[in-house]
Order: C-alpha cells, then structure tokens, then sequence
C-alpha cells in the first residue's frame, strides 16, 4: 500500500462509475481534497481515497489480498483512531464496484456498517429551466463571489466559508474555479446557498442547504435555478448527489430538471 498524488492519471480508470468518476476527476484536478494509495505506483490495479473527512472510497480490484491485508491494518491502527479523535461520528464508504462492497465488513473489523442508499442526478442539457421563485421582498439573490466571502458583516458568512472548505483544497481554489448563489434576509443574514463542488473541467457536483426554519418556501429552488443559469452559460455537466430518503433534495432537483442516472450503495460506518 503505497501514497500516491489524487493527480495520478490512473485514479480515475479505476472509479469508473458514473456517482464516483466525477469526484475523483475534482481530486485529480487538485480541486477537492484527498490522500490516496494504491497497491502500485506504476501501474496501479487497487485503490484507496480518502476526503480527509467523512469519506472513503475504494477503487479498482477488490480481490487483492496482499492491498487488502494492508488495509485492514491501516484501518485499525491509523485511519479510524484519527477519525475517532477528531469526532467524526461517521464514515461513509463508497465502492466503485460490488465486488468492494461486498468486502467492507472485513475490512473495517469490529466497526458496525449500515447500508443507504443514494442516487445520483444529472441536469438534462435540453431541459427547460422553470422559472425561478420570486422571493420575499425582505430576501436577495447573491452570487458568492470574493467579495461576498470577504464580508465578516454578513451573518451566516463563517458557516459558508466552512462549507466549501470542507469540500474544496482552499477558498482560494472556490473562488478561482467555482462558483454559487445564496439568499440573504435582511435580518438572518444567509439562509440558503447553492455552490459548486467536485469541479474539473466542464464538471461539476452540488451542494445545496437552506436553514431549516426557511424551507418550503421555495429558497433551495431560487438558489438552484441561478446556480444552474450560470452552470449552462459555461456549458458544464451538472450532478446532483443525495441520499434517496432526502426527498426534499430530490423534489428539488427534479423541479429544476435533473434526470435520475442510477441508484446505488454505501457503507456508513459508525465510529464509537
């Protein structure tokens, strides 16, 4: 088991699916943040990725005992004690194939797992955007840009810089290679945003929250329809990521035009 660069050309032939090509394409770009192994650094077969948070993915062959074996160890004497000291409460595993999967329970030993469900969305290039809502009067659209993030004045603000640092190398990356919108109430200050995440060339993921005592009011939906009015100006692809119970997430995206691409697994282990 050996580090390796996210940048290595290999990485993403080996999460070849279409929930995980996407975002490690992001690392590769050295847009979202990653530590990663394989069992060889010249022509890798087996692979493991690490967000430097909550999760874990493991690519390529999953029938490699030697990279397994090493794994296992990795897991119980470094990876999930960090995770333990740093709270993490959870970890969650994607696999880029069953074969993975189906391995997880021997790999993490003495670590209860809970499988979930997710699914990914990807925007219909031809779709019709529908109009976006009009908001309260007490309530404006923003583009997050340098400036906006710059303005300690604003409620909300630290939580907004903390969210795209947790998924993205730096704020400086963001701002030179992504893009969002969010909402600001007079009062509240931020109370829904919508930025992009797993970025490479002409790709990109969402990530979207509104406050919780200022949903079903239509905020998520303003918010992406802006996010996605730039996103088609540029001519990207758009993948919307959630998990299958969510459904306001998924009542959202299929307003605003996504269309379903596949259903699949994770692990979620829960650290104690």
């Amino acid at each position: 088991m050996h580090p390796i660069s996210p940048a290595h050309p290999a990485l993403p032939t080996l999460f070849d699916t279409p929930y995980l090509n996407f975002v490690i394409k992001a690392m590769e770009a050295g847009n979202s943040p990653a530590l990663a192994w394989v069992d060889d650094t010249h022509m890798p077969t087996s692979a493991l990725i690490w967000d430097k948070t909550h999760s874990l993915y493991f690519g390529g062959d999953s029938n490699n005992e030697t990279f397994n074996q090493t794994l296992c160890e990795f897991f119980s004497d470094s990876l999930i004690p960090k995770a333990q000291q740093d709270k993490l409460g959870i970890l969650k595993l994607y696999f880029a194939n069953d074969d993975w999967h189906s391995e997880a329970s021997s790999l993490l030993r003495d670590i209860t797992l809970q499988e979930r469900a997710r699914a990914l969305y990807r925007l219909d290039p031809t779709a019709e955007l529908v109009p976006s809502p009009v908001l309260p009067p007490q309530m404006g659209l923003h583009l997050i840009d340098e400036a906006l993030l710059q303005d300690q004045t604003m409620m909300g603000i630290n939580q907004l810089i903390e969210e795209i640092e947790s998924c993205w190398t730096s704020l400086e990356h963001f701002i030179d290679q992504g893009f969002g919108y969010c909402i600001v109430d007079e009062t509240a200050g931020i109370v829904s945003g919508c930025t992009a995440e797993y970025v490479s060339a002409g790709i990109c993921g969402v990530g979207i929250e509104t406050l919780e005592a200022y949903q079903r009011q239509g905020l998520a939906t303003a918010a992406a329809t802006a996010f996605l009015e730039y996103a088609g100006r540029l001519g990207w692809q758009v993948n919307w990521d959630s998990w299958l119970n969510n459904i306001p997430s998924i009542r959202v995206a299929e307003k605003v035009g996504f269309q379903k691409v596949t259903e699949y697994q994770v692990s979620v282990a829960i650290l104690e």
